[in-house]
């Protein structure tokens, strides 16, 4: 048929099908594999069609393993991830069986599927445990900062492509852009919203008419609202209608209120910052996924 065995095994030793998967199978030592095919094709002295269906079979399984180190984990580090309890104290357990897996006795550093295994411990059910997720969107104008609308128009939600049930993190008014973030985090969402860590929040501001530097300097002490004065902020001027203004606080609608306490009205409203983490180069409407390092800043805030 034009190939030999040995130009054969070559071939599918470098096929794509093989490549693709060559990354997630260092631990099978897959050229070594390939070199015992080899070995085997030529002590054999196999046909070309033979030699075929014999690299193919070896591949499979090379598949089938890779297939399920990937969809597989330790039992123990199963455990430890959902919370139960300690390495130690999992080990305990399981060594006096009161860890099962579909029905019979766990077995110490055994491999479970979380989404097709029913692992029971101390008679009750451990599920997956759910994957965080962190999102940062550039919020358009027109746009609810919340999960549904009565009314039915458009969420944040609908600018967000994730299995995960997500909620955004503060707000932002209809008519206002910006920096959102968004993510199942409940830990988080209570740190980066709760009064007492003053979060900074950095937007941009235009207003209908120049603002005097007086006016700048009162947004900066604080401004009289519903009996409350407002938190100390910082600002900086871009233009004669134009400033950029960091809030330690997140009271609602409070740029537009401070600006129209001092008789200006907010024409444009954008959120630049949240803390440590910034807009960048994201369009209105794109999103991302924050870096390792992000979410880290972020816990620390």
């Amino acid at each position: 048929m034009g190939s030999s065995p040995t130009v054969l095994t070559t071939k599918i030793a470098t096929n794509q099908y093989f490549c693709d998967f060559f990354p997630a199978l260092h631990s099978a030592r897959p050229f070594q594999t390939v070199s015992q095919m080899y070995a085997t094709i030529r002590t054999q002295e196999l046909s070309w069609i033979n030699a075929w269906k014999f690299c193919m079979g070896k591949l499979y399984s090379l598949k089938v393993l890779l297939y399920n180190s990937l969809m597989t984990v330790r039992i123990n580090k199963f455990l430890a991830e959902a919370g139960v309890g300690s390495r130690r104290q999992n080990e305990q357990a399981i060594r006096a069986g009161r860890v099962t897996v579909n029905g019979r006795q766990a077995e110490l550093g055994e491999f479970i599927d979380p989404n097709a295994d029913v692992i029971v411990y101390g008679g009750k059910q451990i599920v997956t445990p759910q994957k965080l997720i962190y999102i940062a969107l550039n919020k358009p104008t027109g746009i609810i900062s919340s999960v549904k609308d009565e009314r039915g128009r458009k969420t944040v939600l609908n600018l967000v492509k994730t299995k995960e049930r997500i909620y955004p993190v503060g707000r932002l008014d209809y008519s206002s852009s910006g920096l959102i973030l968004l993510t199942n985090d409940g830990d988080l969402v209570l740190k980066l919203t709760h009064p007492r860590y003053h979060l900074p929040k950095k937007y941009l501001v235009e207003v209908d008419r120049p603002i005097l530097d007086d006016d700048l300097k009162k947004l900066e002490t604080g401004i009289l609202l519903d009996g409350t004065i407002t938190l100390p902020a910082k600002t900086r001027r871009f233009a004669k209608t134009k400033f950029e203004i960091t809030l330690y606080q997140g009271l609602k609608r409070q740029i537009r209120l401070m600006c129209k306490s001092l008789g200006y009205e907010v024409l444009k409203l954008h959120r630049t910052d949240i803390g440590p983490l910034n807009i960048g180069n994201l369009k209105p409407g794109q999103y991302r996924f924050l870096t390792v390092k992000e979410i880290e800043s972020l816990k620390k805030c």
